[in-house]
């Protein structure tokens, strides 16, 4: 999935993926832009959504700063600090 979100691209095709998780269908993964930039990708595998709230047929991006992605990460990979500790 490739979307323009306020004039940037998000794709999770070309970003690097740091971690993800899964929680009542819905997989959430963390991807981190060749610029720097952050950004959530979701699958819902049980529901299609729509675009009014932001969902793209099963799947939904949103874009968040360093400290969104932080929060992310010690929230859904805190089993793991040694992997935190490696992405930031």
């Amino acid at each position: 999935m490739r979307v323009a979100i306020n004039n940037r691209i998000y794709d999770p095709s070309t970003a690097t993926a740091l971690g993800s998780f899964t929680r009542r269908g819905i997989r959430e993964t963390l991807y981190r832009k060749k610029n720097g930039e952050y950004f959530v990708h979701m699958y819902n595998d049980k529901a299609e959504g729509n675009k009014k709230n932001g969902w793209h047929g099963k799947e939904k991006i949103v874009p968040c700063s360093i400290q969104d992605a932080k929060d992310w990460a010690a929230t859904h990979l805190n089993k793991n600090q040694d992997k935190f500790n490696e992405l930031f």
